[in-house]
């Protein structure tokens, strides 16, 4: 799944929650749903701030 999938889906239940649910299992699976998908999105844009980092370093400093 890409990074613009997962937004996408973020944004989908942001909109699901925010309309609220008519009952509170409902409301309660949303919520699970919505904070598995951020915490995704979460690891996933760390991983890449490593990334670009790492690459910063690269340009900085190259290896002869």
């Amino acid at each position: 799944m890409t990074m613009s999938d997962l937004t996408q889906r973020a944004r989908d239940v942001a909109g699901r929650l925010h309309k609220r649910p008519n009952t509170e299992l409902a409301a309660m699976r949303q919520r699970e749903k919505a904070a598995a998908i951020i915490s995704e999105l979460v690891e996933r844009i760390e991983g890449l701030e490593g990334t670009i980092e790492g690459l910063y370093y690269e340009i900085q400093y190259p290896r002869d």
